[in-house]
């Protein structure tokens, strides 16, 4: 099951919580963004397309690219 992930990180010395998706212990992409409404949006897409989890690390270069 797909979840998202929030980690804090240090950007030009400043703490900043950066959101990520998690799936299963297997897959997972780390600092997508600092919104999480924007990580949540995507993790709503990749639920509802059912996307095979293999395939997250490139569905998420393609989202933020776009």
């Amino acid at each position: 099951m797909y979840k998202v992930t929030e980690e804090k990180t240090t950007i030009d010395n400043k703490e900043h919580t950066t959101y990520g998706i998690w799936y299963n212990d297997e897959f997972h992409v780390n600092d997508i963004s600092v919104n999480r409404e924007y990580v949540e949006n995507l993790l709503q897409l990749c639920i509802a397309e059912q996307l095979s989890p293999i395939h997250l690390y490139d569905v998420v270069t393609d989202f933020i690219g776009s």
